[in-house]
């Protein structure tokens, strides 16, 4: 549910690898929360979008390309091992 109380609907999870796909349920959960895609070459990591289940970049359904996504975006993600230190 967004903040203006509608909801979002999530793709199955399953639309992208016939097993299912964590990295896909993230990346709709980040989505939902308000992170902007970023439109452009879909085998490149700095990249991060959804359109179709045909027209999607790596880093939006594998884990590898996801987390070298968050490495190259650092203005976009916060790590840390220390949870106290994120704020909402």
């Amino acid at each position: 549910m967004r903040e203006d109380g509608h909801s979002i609907p999530i793709q199955d999870i399953r639309i992208i690898h016939k097993n299912g796909d964590c990295t896909n349920f993230v990346s709709q959960a980040l989505r939902a929360g308000g992170l902007r895609d970023i439109h452009g070459r879909r085998d490149w990591a700095q990249y991060w979008f959804f359109n179709n289940k045909n027209d999607l970049s790596m880093s939006w359904s594998n884990a590898h390309s996801f987390a070298r996504h968050v490495r190259e975006n650092p203005d976009r993600y916060t790590i840390t091992n220390d949870l106290s230190t994120l704020t909402p």
